[in-house]
């Protein structure tokens, strides 16, 4: 799988993460160019604030000053998956929102659905609150759209409005009953609050068409809150880009999107979703086309897990409607990947005398123990002490100046605190359990997207990618009875790859909540006909799909029982109309056994929502790509037995993986260079393959082979042949 080609200038796919920022650059000529850059570079108390690392990575490919514009035609495009909206959420950094809603109605966002992610907790505790002003409005409307009472627009609400725009809220949510069928009190409320001069309006029914009430008071103001954050964010960068550079956003549903479409709710998980793209699209090229398929990323802050199973085609690329953030229950299209703390920065700390990893992470700054700005133990700091991350294979960005190399003198000295808190009888013991337990965690959230939701684990394929995903998967992958790891040439930014092989597309829906029969079918065909006009003027406007091209359509049912509020997403099925209902159902049935146990065949099902997708239509792909040697740089194969061997601590206890209390023995290993290897050649664990954007370590019992496109294969068992130290 190649990049596509879009013109003849540099191309930027770029993943703006909590830790580290991905940069991807194709020249005119199809080479490329990977960089990593710390997204909180250090710097003096009294320097200036360093440019947005998208920008700075950009000018340093291109050479160009921090005060020179970029020469008209140097860049064809620049796309970018940014976690600054999600930063601002969790970090309740964001701007004060005034809410509207129905009379009687105002503590219930506080309220919500009583819902508590700890059942047995006897200490309930909730996230701080959005800085939020509630205002209830007279008027009210019936589910049928009978007007129970009138809209209140009078002077009252207007002197309300005009006092709350003078306390400093200039954004606003609106949601009212049953405005997913009937806006037109919110329509109208929408037009006086920007009469009023608010700048930032947001309508429930224009994020959301699902009926519930709670998360669409949700969605609406997590988005009046993070709109002006996000589009002050995109103007800075396309600002320092210049007017003739276009710029794409990607977004949580796996498509790229114009700046002037994209909102800030559909950016949550924008980065993990070019992963999940890249995961896909890079298993296809190496061989496992319409096998199960494992995504396991694994950065710096947190890791991303999701389950793929090729053998559905495109039926498999389903969408969750609904997630769950920092308290709050978002309605946005999100590809179904789900999110541990649990990443190399998770902080290491003791309490109630028990090791514990994480959920705090230590960001890029101070960053983990061994960056040498005073930041906590986590996760690299074992993984550096214990050898699995060679401290000479890491870059001099470190330290106070951000130019000394990783300081493992002081990670000893701190697991020999550790140790002694507790108990240890060595520090290399204490970091083998924290990994044991870091990499447990991830398991268990790999076993809730795929065991718990009906899928065969044994046979599929683990892609591993992410800065410090390869120092953990052979693990990983016993942990999970996996006997098959891929990891492309460019795991270490994968992600930010995937988004150069998105392409731009929308998202409609429409809820319906019909019995599903012969009567709907003629309303449902009407439905995708309307859905893909609305999408396509909406992308031909943006620019995205040029007059001459014809978008790429596809369009997906949610099935239900009916009484039931578990359903199931379909591809509209490409048979005869005669015979739409009959393969309706017997997917239906099919999904739900496999996901369920159970069918019902004779309960009449419910069509809960129509969704359309229309995409531009693939662009040509470009030739062999030549990758140039350099730091920072993916490197060329050349062939070569192991550079030299190095040392590495191993758990070797009779009860298998380790922990805390596993015998270590240090042991001599080889480590290859990811640029010596060479397509067809072999490798045996333990040992170590380092390259500049990541390192793996192959366990004991675990063997490795180079595929004919780069890619490293590893798998459960002895490769043929090894080697011994000197």
């Amino acid at each position: 799988m190649q990049p596509p080609v879009t013109g003849a200038g540099w191309r930027f796919w770029i993943d703006r993460g909590g830790t580290f920022t991905d940069v991807v650059a194709c020249s005119p000529r199809g080479e490329l160019q990977v960089h990593k850059l710390l997204s909180d570079p250090p710097r003096a108390p009294d320097a200036p604030v360093p440019a947005d690392p998208t920008v700075a990575a950009l000018r340093a490919v291109l050479q160009l000053a921090a005060a020179e514009p970029i020469p008209p035609g140097m860049v064809t495009e620049v796309r970018l998956g940014t976690t600054v909206a999600t930063n601002a959420l969790l970090e309740r950094q964001v701007a004060p929102v005034l809410l509207l809603v129905n009379r009687g109605f105002a503590d219930l966002q506080r309220i919500g659905d009583q819902h508590r992610p700890e059942i047995f907790a006897l200490r309930i505790e909730r996230p701080e609150p959005l800085p939020l002003r509630v205002i209830e409005i007279g008027g009210r409307l019936a589910a049928d759209g009978e007007e129970l009472e009138p809209l209140q627009l009078n002077g009252e609400l207007e002197q309300t409005l005009r006092q709350a725009r003078a306390d400093g809220y200039l954004s606003c949510a609106v949601a009212l009953i049953h405005a997913c069928r009937h806006p037109r009190h919110e329509l109208a409320l929408g037009a006086a609050l920007a009469s009023q001069g608010f700048t930032s309006v947001q309508l429930s029914h224009q994020l959301s068409r699902q009926p519930r009430l709670v998360p669409r008071i949700d969605t609406a103001v997590v988005e009046a809150a993070l709109g002006p954050v996000l589009r002050a964010y995109l103007r800075q960068v396309s600002g320092s880009l210049g007017e003739d550079t276009p710029l794409r956003v990607m977004t949580s549903g796996g498509a790229l999107c114009s700046p002037a479409l994209v909102q800030a709710k559909d950016t949550i998980l924008s980065g993990p979703a070019g992963g999940m793209v890249a995961a896909v699209a890079v298993a296809a090229a190496a061989g496992f086309a319409g096998e199960p398929i494992l995504g396991f990323d694994m950065g710096g802050t947190s890791t991303d897990v999701f389950h793929f199973d090729g053998r559905r085609g495109e039926a498999a690329w389903e969408r969750s409607q609904e997630t769950e953030i920092s308290g709050l229950r978002l309605l946005s299209p999100m590809l179904p990947i789900h999110t541990v703390a649990a990443g190399g920065g998770s902080v290491l700390h003791v309490e109630d005398g028990r090791l514990q990893v994480g959920p705090r992470s230590a960001g890029a700054n101070p960053g983990p123990a061994c960056y040498g700005r005073g930041g906590p133990l986590a996760i690299t700091d074992a993984n550096l002490l214990l050898g699995r991350l060679p401290a000479d294979g890491l870059p001099a960005v470190f330290g106070p100046g951000g130019d000394r190399p990783a300081d493992r003198e002081r990670v000893v000295e701190r697991f020999a605190v550790l140790a002694r808190q507790l108990g240890a009888a060595a520090p290399e013991a204490v970091a083998q359990g924290a990994l044991a337990i870091a990499i447990e965690r991830m398991a268990e959230a790999i076993r809730r997207i795929s065991i718990q939701r009906g899928h065969d684990l044994r046979h599929a394929v683990l892609v591993t990618f992410g800065s410090a995903g390869g120092q953990v998967t052979c693990p990983l992958a016993d942990a999970l009875g996996i006997r098959r790891v891929l990891l492309h040439p460019l795991a270490g930014v994968l992600s930010a790859y995937g988004i150069g092989l998105a392409r731009p597309s929308l998202l409609r829906e429409r809820t319906l909540r019909a019995p599903l029969d012969g009567d709907l079918l003629p309303q449902l065909e009407q439905g995708i006909e309307a859905l893909e006009a609305e999408a396509t003027r909406a992308l031909r406007s943006s620019g995205d799909l040029r007059p001459q091209q014809r978008p790429r359509r596809q369009a997906r049912l949610e099935l239900r029982y009916r009484g039931s509020d578990q359903g199931l997403e379909l591809l509209w099925p490409a048979v005869p109309r005669q015979e739409r209902l009959h393969a309706l159902r017997a997917e239906f049935e099919r999904r739900h056994q496999q996901r369920f146990g159970f069918v019902v065949p004779s309960e009449p099902l419910v069509v809960e929502r129509l969704q359309v997708e229309v995409s531009a239509p693939a662009l040509p792909e470009a030739g062999p790509v030549a990758v140039p040697e350099g730091p920072g740089c993916p490197d060329r194969p050349t062939g070569a037995d192991p550079s030299e061997w190095v040392p590495l601590c191993l758990a070797e206890a009779s009860g298998g993986s380790g922990g805390a209390d596993a015998v270590m023995v240090w042991r001599q290993v080889p480590l290859w260079r990811r640029r010596t290897l060479v397509p067809g050649q072999r490798l045996e664990g333990p040992g170590l393959v380092v390259e500049p954007t990541g390192t793996t370590v192959l366990e004991p019992g675990w063997s490795g082979r180079v595929l004919e496109g780069g890619e490293l294969l590893l798998e459960r068992g002895p490769a043929a042949g090894g080697g011994r130290p000197p």
